[in-house]
């Protein structure tokens, strides 16, 4: 056995990983000129007081807003990624 099963994917899809990974970091270079919605405002806030959810929003989105400002801050950048 001389090949792992991810190096065998990582061969077959390495062309597709290098494109994606140009437009993300062309669409995180250029996106700068829009500011957060309301939707976006209403997640932190979620964040801050998590609960079980709403009937409009999962409880996932709330921790994974909390989980988002833990790990990269309440930048702008960083509330969109």
């Amino acid at each position: 056995m001389d090949s792992t099963p991810f190096r065998t994917w990582l061969h077959k899809w390495w062309i597709l990983i290098v494109f994606i990974a140009i437009e993300l970091a062309v669409h995180f270079s250029t996106c700068t000129v829009y500011e957060l919605h309301r939707d976006a405002f209403m997640y932190i806030d979620l964040g801050n007081h998590l609960a079980w959810g709403y009937h409009s929003t999962p409880p996932s989105i709330a921790v994974m807003a909390d989980l988002s400002r833990f790990l990269l801050g309440d930048n702008t950048f960083a509330i969109r990624f």
